[in-house]
């Protein structure tokens, strides 16, 4: 049987009446808003990949102390990908141990006072001889409490790091005690980016910044004890928005994204 036969039959089969204006309208609309709804999914998707798939050497990321002034100096990541990469990177700061650093000052007070009127806390014995003369080493035991002190004071400063790049913020949490973790978000991820200072905190200019999840609705990292947590937070701010405004090729698909995420302003 032809296909003009087929045809036929299946207008007689329906009463010999063809579908209405309106409904081809109707129809031909439904697919126009389909193939752009497809359409821009497609470009979010594509941008997503396109800016994920940037590679470079990391021996041409450079890596920069993330200081107030060395934010304001060296600009955005984002901004920053494609001429020369940078990387900002955040130690726990020696005034977040302020009160440590205080008492590994009296415990070494303590020590020196302690081992001149208490001898029998001074282990002495012989080290080595040379010929006639003879080296006597003496350990006073009090000195290994401040040394104790001061070596929390190292672990905390430098256990953790946190790093903001082009892609995210990552944190490297057990850097010293060998128990490493390495969380990690990336920008359009990120919820929420939140301060946290005490009123002593805020007048050293240090504090925590909590970054809360949109997958988790829960903070997923935390940075402690940073310097300028304010600059930390208008940086993540900053590069969040312009990573939205890059997926979305600045137009309803960052919006959209921004819905998704649930974020409204800043």
């Amino acid at each position: 049987m032809s296909d003009d036969s087929f045809e036929a039959d299946e207008f007689f089969q329906g009463g010999g009446s063809s579908p209405a204006p309106s409904a081809r309208s109707n129809t031909a609309k439904r697919s126009d808003t389909r193939a752009e709804r497809d359409s821009h999914s497609s470009e979010y998707a594509d941008n997503s990949d396109n800016f994920d798939n940037q590679s470079y050497d990391d021996s041409d990321v450079t890596e920069i102390h993330g200081t107030a002034s060395n934010i304001e100096r060296a600009g955005s990541p984002i901004d920053n990908r494609e001429r020369a990469p940078i990387r900002y990177y955040f130690y726990p700061t020696w005034r977040s141990q302020l009160f440590p650093l205080m008492g590994f000052g009296v415990l070494c007070i303590l020590a020196v006072v302690g081992s001149r009127y208490l001898t029998w806390t001074i282990i002495a014995g012989e080290l080595l001889s040379f010929g006639s003369t003879t080296y006597y080493l003496h350990l006073p035991l009090l000195a290994l409490l401040p040394g104790f002190f001061l070596g929390k004071i190292l672990i905390y400063i430098y256990d953790s790091k946190y790093i903001i790049d082009e892609r995210g913020v990552e944190a490297q949490v057990g850097l010293v005690s060998l128990n490493l973790r390495q969380p990690r978000l990336r920008y359009e991820d990120i919820r929420g980016v939140e301060p946290n200072q005490t009123i002593l905190e805020r007048i050293l200019g240090i504090g925590s910044v909590l970054i809360g999840s949109a997958m988790t609705q829960d903070v997923e990292i935390v940075m402690e004890g940073v310097a300028n947590p304010r600059a930390i937070q208008l940086l993540l701010q900053g590069e969040r928005d312009k990573r939205l405004s890059l997926l979305g090729s600045g137009g309803r698909g960052g919006e959209g994204a921004r819905q998704a995420l649930g974020i409204t302003g800043d």
